[in-house]
């Protein structure tokens, strides 16, 4: 914070870093405690996304796989016989 004119502020850096040094550490966090809800919500939607894309790459595969059967098949069509 600036104590007379915003615009000071920068002016006042060598104050905060003497201050900054008195301010203790914040406190360890607790292994045992519950995990906070804004993670376990980004986890899920994370999970969600995987998962979608997953199953969006099978589905490409899948299409790619039937394409190339299709190409084979047209190929012994043509042929008149086995590949």
């Amino acid at each position: 914070y600036a104590e007379t004119d915003i615009h000071e502020l920068t002016h006042e850096r060598d104050k905060l870093r003497e201050w900054m040094w008195t301010v203790p550490e914040p406190p360890a966090l607790d292994p045992e405690a519950e995990e906070p809800k804004e993670i376990a919500a980004a986890r899920k939607a994370a999970d969600k996304l995987a998962a979608q894309r997953a199953q969006e790459q099978q589905e490409r595969q899948e299409q790619r796989n039937q394409q190339e059967q299709r190409n084979q098949q047209e190929q012994t069509d043509e042929k008149g016989g086995t590949p």
